[in-house]
């Protein structure tokens, strides 16, 4: 059983190493976007519905919010692929996201990324944990690990916080299975993070 559990993780690391890839000439790489519109409700009641708020720029604690798409196969183990990346930074992609998703549930009166100058009541701070694609003898997954907290402009007090965490499995173990997981999990971050934010 160690075996085959050996023999499906080079496996798959050939795949995502490899994969696409002629012997002589190098594939194209690849641009992925998040390509996804928040699917929020509108959310009828919010306490934060006559205030503003910014998002902040994602913080990471492991590797840099760039456009390479990284994997794992093991702790303290990681890789990126070299034929596929993000259509722009990761954090970027991810404070978009966040903008878009909170635009849409109406939770507050407008909300903006952290490069606006106007004056906010509230802003969204995101620590990035994990955000890989992680491939073991369990199989292959999206990993997103994202906290959240959300500050109070004018006191600097910290009203809430809560970490998000999705293993979602990969259809594929390549990238177009990565993105496809990245997606589903986003959307279900979406939802979760809305509702968390308008509870009391």
């Amino acid at each position: 059983m160690k075996n085959k559990e050996i023999v499906l993780t080079f496996s798959a690391l050939a795949t995502i190493l490899l994969g696409g890839c002629a012997m002589k000439t190098a594939a194209p790489i690849k641009r992925f976007g998040f390509d996804i519109s928040s699917q929020n409700a509108f959310v009828a009641l919010s306490p934060y519905r006559d205030k503003v708020a910014i998002v902040a720029y994602p913080e990471s604690m492991n590797e840099t919010l760039d456009d390479n798409m990284i994997f794992s196969y093991g702790k303290g183990d990681r890789g990126r692929y070299r034929s596929a990346k993000w259509n722009n930074a990761a954090g970027k992609l991810l404070e978009g996201f966040l903008v878009d998703t909170l635009q849409k549930s109406r939770l507050f009166k407008a909300v903006l990324p952290y490069s606006s100058n106007v004056m906010a009541d509230y802003r969204l701070e995101t620590v990035v944990h994990d955000f890989k694609h992680l491939v073991n003898k369990r199989g292959s997954f999206a990993r997103l690990d994202i906290e959240v907290v959300l500050i109070d402009v004018r006191t600097g007090k910290l009203l809430k916080t809560k970490r998000f965490v999705y293993t979602e499995p990969t259809p594929t173990v390549d990238a177009d299975g990565y993105v496809a997981a990245v997606r589903s999990a986003l959307k279900r971050f979406s939802h979760d993070v809305t509702r968390w934010i308008a509870k009391p």
